[in-house]
């Protein structure tokens, strides 16, 4: 198979033309200030104050250079028709003091949103900013600094390259801590002639272009003599037949040392994950690459990378590759995957199952980790192949090159990476005075510490048995894989009377380590490496605490990523999960079920996180089950040590029961709790030490967002201390309220006294569109619920009027041409089927429109995200 064009060109148009201007107002340039205040103050500017910190935009506002433009932290900017706000004089937007929304002001209306164009001054500051259907816009030399922005459901009206473009030529861009998702058009995009220094960092996208045209979700190209530079960005896609990850391009040949670095990124479920095109100098490293192979003609894409006409030598290095339909490609490209003795190139690419038909059904599958469809010869030394032996004849049946073809160049890949040792309990059973033994057949023993040292792998076999004698544990400070997706593996006590340890994970080095389809009975699993895990489908039971206190599982080192998916606690003597106060690790922990961790009674909740620093911590779809114990809280997520980082918290559709307390966050950490369920964590004996939902104590600058939570039965609902909140503001998307509390309070001398929120801080808070354990929801009877301002001069105040109106609707978000009704489907756009997403993007359900209409499936309760066509609806069920 001769591969001559990997893919059809992206989809950047050549210098994105300035949008044009309807009707508007232009500021004088005489050296204004200006905001939304103060614009909407003033006469024909076209922008109204519709109440407190709620702003219309109804025309397009133009601040010319000369004034400057300040957008206020905190306040909600609606966009009627496609208006814009386009900026030519200095300008800030967004601060510390609040998340501002940019969104739409009618399902009818298309907003544009925000257009930068300024060729002097400083690069702007955009921070805590929220785009919904609008976008922003850069088009001027100078460029800006953004952290902690979201981009979501971006229209496309401003600039078709991205929800977020990027130019002009020589501008500078640092975009950091920012999340982008089912955006219609790219998150980040620049035109083809476009060339700017860019940095793009501790990002995180989903799932944009879903108009599924030919445009990956980055889609920029080389910055000139200024570098590029993405890191530590997870791109996660839907399987979009023709939405790739990540493109960089030089199509164009422009000049300049077009240094391309991309280090530590994760793409998958895209048509591709990196595509290069054009004369650029090229570095990935350490990139994790899965499942990109969603292109239903291979001639036109499915690389983990591929390499156009690139020009100088890229270099590839520790990354994984796995089943994409080509593991990179070569087109007319020199690059280097690993060189013997060459400090730069070092290899330790991992290749796995990369391979494809050619496009004809019913043809023979075919392996290609390594297509060199150019004339070079590349180096591609000391890397692991997707081969059962690292030999010359197996690796040659995975590479495409001079030997296929004698057009093309050699490729030159011996020695592949030596093979470490593989350590398993098979093998260590047959080594003499190993401390493990064969009892009989699947059933092994240890009876004393093992430890596998770096340069050795360990592989936990599936459907297996290990028992443990005494305190014992397996250490491994090399990689290794721990169980199998088809058979489940028991780890656990020999005997009564044995206390085992467990396994310890020491591991540093760039390579996966995966988890699957364990059981822990009385033993733990501790990781001390700064890899991290991705764990699924495990249980642990009856956890001693020998390993470590911290936790069944113990995570650390700071800098480490973890993902547990679909796994189980119960009864463990220490806490289900935990961690040390000054690690700050990543953690992504979904649809798990945890019951009756900490039998201990110790003063420490069934989940015992800390902050990820400058990684998200987001914990979803989780049943955390309590036993009335006096000292065992929930969750806990803290940041006591002072970590500096951006310290986002997600804690999305859970429910928690049977506690001392239901969720406490401690210390400088931006969090966000919605769609919980919290009912009866009151099982502190004393009111002063515990017993509420949700507890927030010295959160600092950050706004904490409460928003669809039903907390029941508490001490105390909702208690804040030295916090700023947000339970719910008129006009806030990101804080619309709709929190149920139901009989929070203490008895205090023989009478019921409630307590559903406690502001025990000076500032004020907004707590609007919620339903209170009151009979009537009226100003009067809300504010026996609530302790604030009122009740102690010295505290702020707590605005809560108007509270919701009972005869709203569960959906948290509905376009119009996808309804619900009475357990029907109903979409009139034309689409042929709906798709299910969990909010971490997995496929639910998917179920084939008749008509326009299907029925409602059965799903377990929780948020849902439904897609038909180009038709959104979130759902709660």
């Amino acid at each position: 198979m001769n591969k001559f064009s990997q893919l059809a060109l992206i989809g950047l148009s050549a210098a994105v033309a300035a949008p044009g201007f309807g009707a508007g107002w232009t500021s004088a340039g005489s050296g204004t200030a200006y905001s939304l205040t103060a614009l909407s103050q003033t006469e024909g500017a076209g922008l109204s104050k519709v109440s407190d910190n709620v702003f219309l935009l109804s025309n397009d506002i133009t601040i010319s250079e000369g004034d400057s433009f300040t957008l206020e932290g905190g306040v909600t900017l609606r966009i009627a028709g496609s208006s814009q706000i386009r900026i030519e004089g200095d300008c800030a937007l967004g601060n510390a003091s609040g998340r501002t929304l940019i969104t739409r002001n009618d399902t009818t209306d298309t907003p544009k949103g925000i257009y930068i164009v300024r060729d002097a001054g400083s690069p702007a500051q955009i921070c805590n900013l929220d785009f919904e259907y609008a976008s922003l816009r850069n088009y001027g030399t100078v460029g800006f600094n953004m952290n902690n922005c979201s981009f979501r459901l971006s229209n496309g009206k401003l600039s078709s390259a991205g929800a977020l473009t990027l130019g002009k030529t020589g501008a500078s861009f640092t975009i950091s801590q920012c999340t982008f998702s089912e955006n219609t058009v790219p998150a980040i995009g620049s035109g083809a002639n476009i060339y700017c220094g860019v940095t793009i960092s501790d990002c995180s996208i989903f799932d944009c272009t879903t108009q599924n045209r030919n445009k990956p979700m980055i889609n920029i190209s080389v910055g000139g003599d200024s570098a590029v530079i993405i890191r530590n960005v997870n791109i996660t896609g839907t399987g979009r037949n023709m939405v790739g990850g990540i493109s960089m391009n030089n199509m164009l040949s422009g000049k300049g040392k077009n240094v391309v670095t991309i280090d530590s990124v994760t793409v998958r479920n895209c048509r591709y994950g990196i595509n290069a095109i054009g004369p650029q100098k090229l570095t990935v490293s350490r990139a994790l690459l899965l499942d990109n192979h969603f292109e239903t003609n291979p001639m036109n894409g499915g690389s983990g990378i591929s390499l156009s006409s690139v020009k100088d030598t890229a270099i590839i290095s520790g990354c994984r590759i796995e089943n994409s339909l080509w593991g990179v490609t070569l087109i007319k490209s020199p690059a280097n995957l690993g060189q013997v003795d060459n400090a730069a190139s070092p290899g330790n690419n991992v290749f796995v199952n990369n391979g494809n038909n050619g496009g004809t059904e019913g043809a023979a599958w075919k392996p290609y980790d390594l297509y060199n469809n150019s004339t070079y010869t590349i180096y591609a030394q000391n890397n692991t192949w997707s081969v059962p032996e690292q030999t010359q004849t197996e690796i040659e049946k995975v590479i495409s090159h001079k030997n296929d073809d004698a057009s093309l160049g050699e490729v030159i890949f011996m020695p592949a990476k030596a093979p470490l040792k593989v350590n398993t309990l098979a093998s260590l059973s047959q080594t003499a005075e190993s401390g493990v033994t064969k009892v009989s057949e699947g059933v092994y023993l240890l009876s004393k510490d093992v430890t596998i040292p770096e340069t050795e792998t360990f592989t936990l076999e599936g459907g297996v048995t290990l028992r443990i004698k005494g305190s014992s544990q397996i250490k491994v400070n090399g990689p290794c894989t721990l169980g199998s997706a088809d058979a489940r593996t028991l780890i656990t006590r020999n005997d009564s009377t044995d206390t085992p340890k467990g396994i310890y994970i020491t591991y540093n080095g760039t390579e996966s380590i995966f988890i699957r389809n364990l059981d822990f009975e009385y033993a733990q699993i501790r990781n001390f490496g700064n890899r991290g895990f991705d764990m699924d489908n495990c249980s642990f039971k009856y956890a001693n605490g020998k390993l470590n206190s911290s936790g069944a599982i113990s995570i650390g080192k700071t800098g480490a990523m973890f993902r547990i998916t679909n796994c189980t606690f119960s009864q463990n003597t220490v806490p289900a999960v935990g961690g040390a106060a000054n690690m700050y690790c990543g953690l992504e922990m979904s649809n798990c079920s945890l019951y009756d961790n900490n039998t201990k009674n110790a003063n420490k909740p069934q989940l015992n996180l800390t902050v990820g620093d400058n990684m998200p911590v987001i914990l979803r779809n989780i049943n955390i089950t309590g036993t009335g114990r006096t000292k065992v809280g929930a969750i806990a997520i803290s940041n006591l040590m002072g970590a500096t980082g951006a310290n986002k918290v997600i804690i999305d559709s859970l429910d928690i029961r049977g506690h001392r307390y239901g969720i406490a966050a401690m210390g400088a950490l931006a969090l966000t709790v919605k769609n919980c369920y919290l009912y009866d964590n009151s099982y502190d004996p004393d009111p002063m030490k515990g017993g509420e939902g949700i507890s927030l104590s010295s959160l600092g600058d950050n706004e904490a967002i409460i928003t669809g939570c039903h907390i029941e039965k508490h001490l105390w609902g909702v208690t804040v201390i030295k916090s700023k909140a947000n339970l719910g503001q008129v006009g806030n998307w990101t804080s619309p309220g709709n929190n149920v509390f139901v009989n929070n309070g203490q008895t205090k001398d023989g009478s019921f006294v409630p307590y559903d929120l406690y502001n025990n801080s000076t500032n004020t808070i907004y707590a609007q569109n919620n339903t209170w354990s009151v009979p009537e929801q009226t100003e009067a009877e809300i504010e026996k619920v609530i302790f604030h301002k009122n009740d102690n001069s010295e505290l702020g105040l707590v605005i809560f009027m108007p509270a919701h109106d009972p005869s709203g609707v569960n959906e948290v978000i509905a376009d119009k041409p996808l309804i619900i009704d009475n357990g029907m489907i109903i979409c009139n756009n034309g689409a042929t089927e709906v798709v299910f997403y969990t909010t971490d993007g997995r496929i639910a359900a998917r179920l084939p429109l008749i008509d326009g209409m299907a029925t409602l499936p059965s799903l377990s309760n929780g948020i849902y995200i439904m897609r038909a066509g180009n038709a959104v609806l979130k759902i709660k069920l």
